[in-house]
């Protein structure tokens, strides 16, 4: 008992991180709205509530950070999914569906890139980059039955770039 919530503490300690993180890192934006901010904290309440549903072996916590380039979205598993392939794969799948879903809904959300990792990678700044548009764009043709999760996979694997600690150059 005492070990897990030892464990529950640090869980908790390395989302902290990562929220400071995408305040610091990623320079969110003051001149954000209010209204944006609730909105972006909606959106990942929900993104989380259908990651977590679905993805049921982790679970995920999404942290938005907003800039003047478009909203990007912080998600960390609390457990290690990128350790294994299969895990990686169906959290990936599940996060980026989820993403697609909520901002196919919403058209004239300015969106920005997905950060992903989990709780081992958080504290080295280790995340894997994932484009916001190419996730809204597989959502939908995987929805429409245009395209398989494996193939699905293939191109998010082929676009997804590494990120260590500093903001990327869009």
């Amino acid at each position: 008992m005492v070990q897990l919530q030892r464990q529950t503490g640090r869980n908790y300690c390395l989302i902290a991180f990562a929220f400071f993180l995408a305040v610091g890192v990623f320079r969110t934006s003051l001149a954000a709205s209010n209204d944006d901010a609730l909105i972006a904290m909606g959106l990942c309440e929900d993104m989380d509530y259908y990651i977590n549903k679905v993805a049921d072996f982790t679970e995920t916590k999404c942290i938005p950070a907003l800039d003047d380039k478009g909203n990007n979205f912080i998600f960390v598993s609390l457990k290690p999914v990128f350790s294994v392939e299969s895990s990686e794969k169906a959290w990936v799948l599940v996060v980026s569906a989820s993403f697609g879903r909520e901002f196919n809904k919403k058209a004239n959300y300015k969106v920005g890139s997905l950060y992903l990792a989990d709780m081992t990678m958080v504290p080295t700044l280790n995340y894997s980059v994932l484009s916001g548009e190419l996730a809204k764009e597989l959502q939908k043709q995987m929805y429409d039955g245009q395209i398989e999760p494996e193939a699905a996979w293939a191109r998010i694997v082929s676009s997804m770039k590494p990120y260590k600690g500093e903001p990327q150059k869009r």
